[in-house]
């Protein structure tokens, strides 16, 4: 069965929502049940397993980036190193380490089949369980450093705190506490078996359901805190929401919501057991599968929201991304995306898993992160005024992708690296309420308290009136205006940029006045000297300064054209084997500049296309560097190496039952799938060249100087039959099918078997008139490549070649 691929339009699918309805997003669709959950990369890619044993890396749209096949079933989800390194745990008893674009770093096995989710430890490495007892810890580079062996089968999936303790729970009816060196701390016993993983909380409690229907909160040390006791087995496990109430599904069809002290809040009851884990977003709304086939969105109250079903049991667990889009797999094969949902709660274990990375781990700094926001501004300033901002992040998970400021609901910028400030060079007469947003990498979104300034405007420059008592007439001199700061530059790396310049006048200076590009005037501090700052646009940039006197005259506008060489990362990466040859010399490209790319696959590989911004089949390219851009190369397994070699065929056409022949073709394919080669039709011969594309297709209009054009279209077989083309040949008035076979024998180490000599004799029956009466002879020679050469004459004499 070839692999799904593709994106399904939600109208081709049986997909209901009830209650409010969610935005429909879109719909992937695996080759197995999906019992693994969404993780989710700092670049937004998407990446789960399924029953069929194969990883999905997503692109944030749901196109597929990559994929693997491993040996056995995917229930595990993976866990993603700060570093981008996806660890994926397979039943085949092998651990994954994949790079962000798909490719294996290196594999281990650890002894046993892996039903649990691997974890992150702090150095970047990853732990495992397997269903054989043990927990085997790795470094970033695969070498092994420590196992354990527990007292029972492990399905739990190991949980790490930030000192490294790693926590799980076990057949034997045990939670363990290991040492970040493998050594064992401590050991809880419960009356139940531990199916569940366990969610750590931001003070070190330990929260652990296990199948006797018991959720267990357990402290750091190892000792009970409390207990709650529900109706039936408790295979989910527990999120926690920003005020600490404490979330897990159940068996008995319930979704719980406790109190931080263990006391029950409320239930909410879906039609089917609840063996998914919740996911709780930053207004307290829960999500989560049930065995009814559907995915529940639950309020805070405990009231429901909507519902999606799905057409299989939902036992995986939700993914939330920053945007508010409810990520999860159900056993129909699908991988659902709706809106409708909000961006991970500030808590320590929002989701399975812990983050939108699903690292199992809570980073070093246990605190709940926050965003503090400050103005250094006064609050009340006069326009136009110069407004600064700072925002930074602290306590845990200070990891940010960038930083956004914004007035009111306008955005002023961004800032993609610490420190977090922003200048707003002009900020206009009105009260503005200022903020600040984070985009977390661990897919949270935290919003800054808000600061409001005040911006007064400022005074008019009213004309003066002209001195009196003195003679002669009004004053008409214009005033004049000087830059000298920049003098005479006119490139910048900065945005920032600080006007310094001088005027005067026959009387007397007003002001001055500047603007860049098509932004209204402002007016400039100080009058005889003065000064301003300004924020350049990347790219060209155009600076106009007048002066203005008392008597109200203009100065001759000064202009300047000042350019803002704003340097970005080229951010290319590979899937697949192969390499880029760039004609940068440094990662950082001026945005503007104009950039070229080449695609080399290594041997035994075939370029498929550049993806991300841009789009283009091309393995050169050449583009504008803009802010933002991404491009992916993709590489696969040459499929052309097993299809080299020389193809001959018929091109015929065919009017009812009766096919006549119009045409052959030869055609020389490569290992690169460039092909070469000719069709003939009656005296006719057309020499052609083109390449198959990575379908196996090649389309191409043939012109003719004395007749209409052709179009001829080929395919041959990728991983089919090697041995076979077809395709259509059409214009001209008519439409012809094309079918051909590999030409096999070369006359030396494969010679044909029919070679030899034949005599053929031409029989007729009742001849029209004009026609050749009487039997006709031949002779056949087949050569040793196959060619077949007839010589003979026709009844009434003529020769026959």
């Amino acid at each position: 069965m070839k692999l799904a691929q593709a994106m399904w339009a939600w109208a081709l699918g049986a997909w209901v929502a009830s209650g409010a309805e969610p935005e429909r997003l879109w719909l992937f669709a695996a080759e197995g049940s999906i019992q693994s959950s969404p993780a989710i990369g700092s670049d937004g890619t998407i990446y789960f397993g399924c029953d069929e044993g194969r990883i999905y890396a997503l692109g944030p749209g749901g196109a597929l980036s990559w994929n693997f096949k491993t040996g056995g079933s995917i229930a595990a989800t993976p866990a993603i190193a700060p570093d981008g390194t996806v660890y994926v745990g397979s039943t085949d008893r092998v651990l994954y380490a994949f790079t962000p674009d798909g490719r294996l770093k290196w594999l281990q096995s650890p002894g046993g089949p892996i039903a649990a989710s691997p974890a992150v430890m702090p150095d970047g490495g990853a732990v495992a369980a397997t269903v054989f007892n043990a927990v085997v810890a790795y470094g970033p580079s695969g070498t092994k450093r420590w196992e354990f062996r527990a007292g029972g089968n492990i399905v739990s999936s190991p949980a790490v705190g930030a000192d490294g303790t790693v926590y799980f729970g076990a057949k034997d009816n045990r939670l363990y506490a290991l040492s970040a060196e493998g050594r064992l701390k401590w050991r809880y016993e419960a009356q139940g078996n531990f199916n569940a993983s366990p969610a750590l909380g931001a003070d070190g409690t330990v929260y652990l359901g296990s199948l006797d229907g018991v959720l267990h909160a357990v402290n750091a040390d190892g000792s009970r805190r409390w207990e709650f006791r529900a109706g039936d087995a408790i295979r989910s496990s527990v999120a926690l929401a920003a005020d600490g109430t404490i979330h897990f599904g159940c068996d008995d069809r319930k979704l719980y919501a406790l109190t931080p002290e263990g006391k029950p809040k409320w239930a909410f009851e879906t039609g089917g057991q609840v063996r998914s884990s919740p996911a709780v977003d930053a207004d307290g709304n829960v999500y989560a599968g049930s065995y009814d086939h559907k995915l529940h969105a639950v309020s805070a109250a405990g009231a429901a929201r909507w519902a999606v079903e799905t057409a299989g049991y939902v036992s995986a667990s939700p993914a939330l991304r920053a945007d508010g889009t409810v990520l999860v797999g159900s056993w129909d094969k699908q991988l659902y995306a709706v809106g409708g949902g909000g961006a991970l709660a500030n808590s320590a274990w929002p989701r399975f898993r812990g983050d939108a990375r699903a690292s199992g781990a809570l980073p070093e700094d246990k605190g709940a992160a926050r965003l503090s926001f400050l103005v250094t501004t006064d609050r009340q300033v006069t326009a136009p005024a110069l407004v600064k901002m700072v925002a930074t992040l602290t306590g845990r998970d200070r990891a940010a992708s960038k930083v956004e400021f914004f007035a009111g609901e306008t955005k002023l910028g961004e800032v993609t690296t610490a420190p977090f400030a922003w200048n707003w060079p002009d900020a206009g007469a009105g009260e503005h309420v200022l903020s600040a947003r984070a985009m977390m990498l661990s897919g949270q979104v935290l919003v800054s308290p808000q600061v409001k300034v005040t911006v007064h405007a400022g005074a008019a420059a009213a004309p003066v009136k002209p001195l009196t008592g003195l003679s002669g007439p009004p004053d008409k001199v214009p005033p004049r205006v000087f830059l000298s700061a920049p003098l005479t530059e006119t490139r910048f790396e900065s945005a920032e940029l600080d006007l310094r310049g001088k005027a005067d006048d026959n009387v007397r200076v007003a002001g001055v006045e500047y603007r860049l590009n098509d932004l209204p005037y402002q007016k400039a501090s100080g009058n005889i000297t003065w000064s301003a700052k300004v924020r350049l646009n990347p790219g060209e940039n155009k600076l106009a300064v007048r002066a203005v006197d008392a008597a109200g005259n203009y100065s001759t506008e000064l202009t300047r054209t000042l350019y803002y060489a704003l340097r970005v990362p080229l951010e290319v990466a590979v899937a697949g084997e192969g390499t880029i040859r760039s004609d940068q010399e440094d990662r950082l490209v001026e945005v503007g500049k104009k950039v070229s790319l080449q695609a080399l696959p290594v041997k035994g590989h075939v370029f498929a296309g550049w993806t991300g911004s841009l789009t283009n089949q091309a393995p050169e390219i050449s583009f504008t560097m803009t802010e933002g851009l991404r491009l992916k190369a993709l590489f696969l397994p040459n499929p052309y190496a097993a299809l080299a070699g020389e193809f001959t065929g018929l091109i015929t056409e065919q009017t009812g039952n009766a096919v006549k022949g119009v045409g052959l073709l030869h055609a020389t394919i490569t290992e690169r799938g460039d092909w070469s080669g000719r069709v003939s039709l009656g005296s006719e011969t057309l020499t052609l060249s083109g390449v198959f594309g990575p379908t196996g297709v090649t389309v191409m209009t043939i012109p003719r100087a004395q007749a209409a054009p052709l179009r001829l279209a080929l395919q041959v077989n990728l991983g089919g039959d090697a041995d076979l083309i077809t395709g259509s040949l059409e214009g001209g008035g008519f439409s012809a099918g094309v079918i051909g076979d590999r030409h096999v024998f070369d006359g030396r180490a494969k010679r044909a078997p029919q070679s030899g000599q034949y005599t053929v004799v031409i029989t007729t029956r009742d001849a029209a008139a004009g026609e050749a009466l009487g039997d006709g002879f031949g002779a056949v020679s087949v050569d040793g490549r196959g060619v077949a050469q007839l010589t003979g004459m026709l009844g009434d004499g003529t020769p026959l070649k």
